[in-house]
């Protein structure tokens, strides 16, 4: 790790158990401050974290890299996940709450392990429940807000790659990567997040995709 990172690149760690997290994170708690602060290194996956390292991440520096359409109780959870860990551990799996509540924190998909649709996995972070079901929610208490994954999908993950100068948000000056929406994701209920549709995307601009019957004014814009 300390050569990796002191040569200039930045570490991406998987990890799945506390374990696994714990030496990552003192993995990382060895390099320099300023050496982690520069690179921001990222741990993904964490869907166990002990309680005592979860403010280790914001202390080193150390960005949660997460793939919240896991955090359900699908059949792999029921039948491998809780009966290997036990309780209380089991109740403890993808802490999302308390990894935004150190700071900053990143999302992906993983894919093509799971699904690449992000609305799904914002979905599943909000309500905690399979998409388009109405299960109970599994461990209530680590739902997170619309608002929060929406930051982890774009800005934040900008910043994770070190291109927040250029994407991540609509400002004057960066690229024009967007998509539009059938619903407003901020207004509808939580149980509806999983039917909004993606109507157009633009990448750097151009339109790379727009559903059909849908009509624009301009299908190009300028930096």
């Amino acid at each position: 790790m300390e050569k990796v990172s002191a040569a200039g690149f930045q570490v991406h760690v998987h990890a799945i158990g506390d374990r696994a997290v714990r030496v990552a994170l003192d993995s990382f708690a060895r390099l320099p401050a300023g050496q982690r602060r520069q690179r921001r290194h990222t741990i993904a996956h964490l869907q166990l974290v002990d309680p005592v390292d979860l403010p280790r991440f914001s202390q080193l520096e150390v960005i949660p890299n997460v793939q919240a359409f896991w955090a359900q109780a699908d059949e792999t959870v029921r039948d491998f996940s809780n009966p290997l860990l036990g309780w209380p551990r089991a109740d403890r799996q993808y802490p999302l709450r308390d990894l935004f509540a150190g700071g900053l924190v990143a999302a992906g998909s993983d894919w093509s392990v799971t699904t690449p649709d992000p609305l799904q996995a914002i979905s599943v972070a909000v309500t905690r429940r399979a998409p388009g079901t109405s299960d109970s929610a599994w461990i209530p208490e680590q739902r997170v807000e619309v608002e929060q994954m929406l930051a982890a999908y774009t800005c934040n993950g900008a910043f994770l790659n070190h291109c927040e100068q250029e994407r991540g948000s609509l400002e004057v000056g960066k690229a024009a990567d967007l998509v539009v929406l059938s619903h407003n994701l901020l207004e509808i209920p939580a149980s509806l997040l999983d039917q909004a549709e993606v109507l157009l995307t633009m990448f750097e601009g151009r339109v790379v995709y727009k559903s059909q019957g849908e009509t624009w004014a301009s299908e190009n814009v300028s930096r």
